[in-house]
């Protein structure tokens, strides 16, 4: 039985409904047993984060009990005799201070360093930015405020109990018996949304103004039901509509309680305190009730919690002050105007702090590779989502993002639009199938992370146009998205959004792009790939970009202008910049204009983690070597692979050997190997060698005089001997799968040199290097070849033919060259060195 109760898109996945049902657990407990009542939402918001991020709900109550303990010791301890015991709005005040100084202790340093304990002791990974984060700008405090009266071990008792009781009603009951779910969507929005307000300046604000709402209750007798309530609509001044919809809300709820209360059932029955409040918020949970099926009904194109209250329960107890005073007026008044001082106040004061504290102390990069530059994390994260979107393509497109996950970016976008307070430095947040993280510069990614995709938004707070530049298929051309990620900068634009090609059963269904598009207000530039160079400027799309500028970074563009939708997919006021390769590759002309020094075979140690997530691997074999490769056929300069490479720390360019000169790509960096490409060589022929594990190069003059010898157009030299088998998803294998899957259906040949083993040399007394085919045959081309090229590099291999000289010296493929078994036409060969000539 599952009864739909509750609307889609409200409450039929929101907190509200939890803290509904915590609220309500409270009240039973304080009428039947007296428990105290406070921290009404506290049940219900942290049965959804136990369920769904269990630890960052433990951190919350062992955060909860140090912020108790630390006001406790100072108000009943260390002042004891010194100054009165702190009491209410003191008390409370104190606990939000001292849960900012537990939050920014633990958050800031004890986590990050006990994860990264755990992970080097116990091989425990953990995101502590996410698993192991605390939620919630006051949660903290309003738990802690909850064990003061009862005491620290009775409190938690009551806390276990209550908490308990809801998640057992929530889980059991309407998960159960009603359409309501918890697939994190509205509550890990809502703790989206705490995190991201959760930097200094919103907490400048929160305090200050509870500190101004304090003063003025002291001063002037205003009472707000409580000074948080001022500071949380403090918060709301970047969404004024926000502060309309709680205002309207609690006026409702008010004329209602009026209307209700008057009724001859409640004439004898006193209504305060508990049953007060579970009248006044049921009022609230039907009134959301109502007015999110009504949205439905209506099929109004409305996110159903914007028509909402801010918060869970802040209409509910204005109403409830307002009914006790018979002042509801004069309460939104006050409460307005201590508001808006305290917002403006925790500005000004940010701004001031902002302009004293250096920005690179408060900016650091959260990226573990060694690229330096200011866009460095923002390229790697761009080329994991442009890898990603060559995934999908080869699967067969990206599947849909969910409708939870689509309200919540367009959720996102409007916030960020509407100029949400900036992140704190380096925070990483997730929620409901995104990430969003702070670079550099105050930039701010939303990366999707729900397992489908890893489709990426950029959004610049400080960029001087509303423009966004948006690439609907990241893996139409290479170098395209790395193209729109350089032409923001030119147009100086507020988005960059990178999306993966769509499936074809996801028509019709939302995705990244369109979800931005449903919750972006600005004007779109759509960058798409084809011929040439195109800009078709639809209505009036041309006054809202920098022509002058796109002209200057897309040399002989054309320029159209048109009423009519593109075909790629941009709504009809909207521009489509079409780029075609070679349109591409100017943006990147300083490339061409290197100078080949020597290929210095020495490798780097590497400095980063080796680059094994499939993306990178997509990225690197879609956006370097195969227009690497490409270009060289051409007998042209690979610029976008040069500019690709260094976007994940691999170093692409020219370079010259006493083989001639070649194009080298050292991914030794990145613990990859070495790999030289030889635009005069036979594009059929390839030598496998490797690299000793000292990152000195391994028998390189034997390897690369057999290569001049035998004219092979590559050298791929592996990490080490050990690249040759095992697990091929690394950059040896997939640049050797990539040079091979280059030839088509073409003729192809490959000698992998490799050492050979102690065991065969030692018992079968072999001095020479072995010659090992894939297949036994005498007089074929590709043997004589070989011979005639081992020779000539003064080598003179003994063949091993299955004959009774060379019985048992035949050499099975390694993981790297069971490849070419799925290929036509194509043949390896391994040539097995004794160590004497590998020194």
């Amino acid at each position: 039985m599952n009864l739909t109760i509750f609307p889609e898109g409200g409450l039929a996945g929101s907190v509200i409904t939890t803290v509904w049902v915590g609220v309500w657990v409270l009240c039973f407990f304080n009428l039947r047993f007296g428990w105290v009542l406070s921290g009404l939402v506290v049940p219900g918001y942290l049965v959804p984060l136990l369920i769904i991020k269990p630890l960052a709900g433990a951190i919350i109550i062992v955060e909860a009990i140090l912020t108790y303990m630390m006001v406790w010791l100072f108000s009943e301890r260390i002042g004891r005799g010194r100054w009165p015991s702190l009491f209410g709005r003191d008390r409370f005040m104190g606990l939000i201070l001292a849960s900012i100084a537990v939050r920014l202790s633990l958050d800031g340093y004890v986590l990050p360093q006990l994860a990264e304990w755990l992970s080097a002791n116990w091989n425990q990974q953990l995101d502590w930015r996410s698993d192991m984060q605390s939620f919630g700008l006051v949660i903290i405090s309003l738990l802690a405020n909850q064990f003061w009266k009862p005491g620290l071990s009775r409190g938690l008792f009551a806390m276990v109990v209550t908490v308990g009781l809801t998640a057992l009603i929530v889980r059991f009951g309407l998960m159960e018996l009603t359409n309501f779910r918890l697939s994190g969507v509205s509550y890990l929005y809502e703790g989206l949304a705490s995190s991201i307000l959760a930097s200094p300046k919103a907490y400048m604000i929160l305090v200050l103004t509870a500190l101004y709402a304090s003063h003025m209750n002291v001063k002037y007798g205003w009472d707000f039901s409580g000074i948080l309530i001022p500071a949380l609509i403090a918060l709301q001044w970047y969404q004024p509509a926000k502060i309309l919809t709680s205002f309207v809300e609690a006026g409702i709820i008010y004329l209602i309680a009026i209307a209700v209360l008057r009724l001859p059932v409640f004439a004898n029955i006193t209504m305060e305190g508990a049953r007060k409040i579970l009248l006044f918020f049921n009022i609230s949970f039907i009134y959301k009730l109502i007015l999110g099926h009504a949205v439905v009904l209506a099929e109004m194109e409305v996110k159903t919690t914007d028509l909402y209250g801010f918060g869970y329960l802040l209409a509910t107890l204005i109403a409830i002050k307002a009914h006790d005073k018979n002042i509801f007026g004069r309460l939104m008044r006050t409460t307005l105007q201590v508001s808006f001082v305290g917002a403006v106040a925790g500005n000004l004061v940010g701004l001031i702090l902002s302009s004293l504290v250096p920005v690179q102390s408060a900016v650091a990069s959260v990226s573990d590779a060694p690229v330096s530059g200011s866009d460095a994390q923002q390229r790697r994260m761009a080329a994991a989502a442009i890898g990603d979107a060559y995934l999908q393509r080869w699967r067969g497109g990206a599947e849909p993002i969910s409708a939870e996950s689509a309200e919540t970016l367009i959720d996102l976008v409007r916030l960020l639009e509407a100029g949400l307070p900036p992140l704190e430095a380096n925070a990483r947040v997730g929620a409901s199938g995104w990430r969003v993280e702070t670079l550099a510069g105050g930039r701010i990614a939303i990366s999707r992370a729900d397992g489908d995709g890893r489709a990426m938004l950029f959004y610049y707070p400080d960029a001087a146009r509303d423009l966004a530049i948006t690439v609907p298929d990241a893996s139409a051309q290479p170098g395209l998205a790395m193209a729109a990620l350089s032409l923001r900068t030119g147009q100086d634009a507020k988005w960059v959004v990178l999306d993966a090609p769509r499936a074809r059963n996801a028509l019709g269904r939302p995705s990244t792009l369109s979800a931005f598009r449903q919750g972006s207000q600005m004007p779109e530039l759509v960058v798409a790939g084809g011929r040439g160079a195109t800009g078709n400027f639809a209505g009036g799309s041309a006054s809202r970009i920098d022509i002058a500028a796109l002209r200057n970074a897309v040399p002989g563009m054309q320029t159209r202008f048109t009423a009519g939708q593109s075909a790629a997919g941009a709504d009809t006021n909207d521009a489509v910049l079409t780029l075609g390769d070679k349109a591409i590759a100017s943006f990147w002309n300083d490339a061409s204009s290197q100078t080949a020094g020597s290929c210095d075979i020495t490798a780097n140690i590497a400095t980063a983690s080796a680059i094994t997530d499939l993306p990178d691997l997509a990225f690197l074999r879609a956006e370097i070597v195969d227009p690497l490769l490409a270009a060289l056929e051409d007998s042209d300069v690979p610029s976008s692979a040069i500019a690709a490479g260094q976007s994940i720390g691999i170093d692409v360019g020219p370079c010259a050997t006493n083989g001639g000169r070649a194009w080298r790509i050292d991914a030794s960096g990145r613990g990859g190997g070495i790999y030289l490409f030889y635009p005069g060589g036979d594009a059929g022929r390839i030598v496998q060698g490797y690299l000793e594990s000292d990152a000195r190069a391994g028998p390189f003059d034997l390897v690369q005089s057999i290569r001049n010898a035998w004219g092979a157009s590559a050298l791929l030299l592996a990490p080490d001997q050990h690249a040759f088998g095992g697990d091929q998803t690394t950059i040896f294998g997939v640049i050797s799968q990539a040079v091979v899957r280059a030839r088509g259906d073409r003729d192809a040949a490959v000698l992998q040199i490799r050492p050979m083993p102690m065991e065969i040399a030692e018992e079968a007394r072999v001095t020479r290097p072995v010659l090992s085919f894939d297949r036994i045959e005498s007089g074929s081309a590709l043997r004589g070849n070989l011979e005639r090229a081992l020779r000539a590099a003064e080598i003179d291999p003994l063949i091993a033919a299955r004959d009774r000289e060379t019985a048992g010296l035949e050499v099975s493929p390694l993981n790297s060259l069971r490849y070419m078994r799925q290929t036509v036409n194509q043949r390896y060969a391994v040539l097995l060195v004794p160590d004497k000539l590998t020194r």
